[in-house]
C-alpha cells in the first residue's frame, strides 16, 4: 500500500484508503459494452479510478488497466 502523500486527486478521483490513512485497494466489477457485446469483468488491487470526459480509467499503480467510455459502463460495483 502506497503513503497517503504527493499531489491532490483530481476532481473524479477514488482514491481508497483504509483506516490507517493508506491508500489501499479495491475489488471492483464492471459490466461494460455496447449493443453488439457485453462483458463482465471483475478487476482487483485497483488503488484509483478516474472519471472524467466521459471516460472511467481504471489505475493499478501507475499503470491504467482500463480505459472505456463512460457511455459503454453499464455497471460498476465495487466489491471490497
Amino acid at each position: 500500500m502506497r503513503s497517503v502523500g504527493g499531489p491532490a486527486p483530481k476532481p473524479g478521483t477514488i482514491r481508497h484508503r483504509n483506516t490507517e490513512g493508506c491508500i489501499a485497494v479495491a475489488t471492483y466489477r464492471m459490466v461494460y459494452g455496447d449493443d453488439d457485446q457485453v462483458v463482465t469483468e471483475t478487476f482487483e488491487n485497483v488503488d484509483e479510478v478516474e472519471r472524467e470526459d466521459g471516460w472511467v480509467v481504471l489505475f493499478r499503480g501507475s499503470d491504467a488497466i482500463l480505459r472505456v467510455q463512460e457511455e459503454h459502463v453499464k455497471a460498476m460495483e465495487l466489491l471490497s
